[in-house]
């Protein structure tokens, strides 16, 4: 999975500007499978579409980032 394959490079990321980049970011995966993963890695996810599809992912971001402008 993709959360996989970024941890990897994590590890191997000697100036720890990839584990840096989580601090405080606000994760949305894309279904069920992909929050175990990050779940694994002790992450804290965010967000997740009730549909598992790109195009409802981006329209949960989207909703969401709209929340924290009203």
């Amino acid at each position: 999975s993709t959360v996989h394959g970024y941890m990897d490079q994590a590890k191997e990321d000697t100036t720890g500007v990839l584990l840096e980049a989580l601090k405080g970011a606000k994760l949305c995966v894309i279904g069920p499978a992909t929050r175990r993963a990050a779940e694994s890695y002790n992450l804290e996810v965010d967000l997740q579409p009730k549909n598992y599809t790109i195009n409802d992912m981006i329209g949960t971001i989207i909703e969401d980032s709209q929340m924290k402008k009203e």
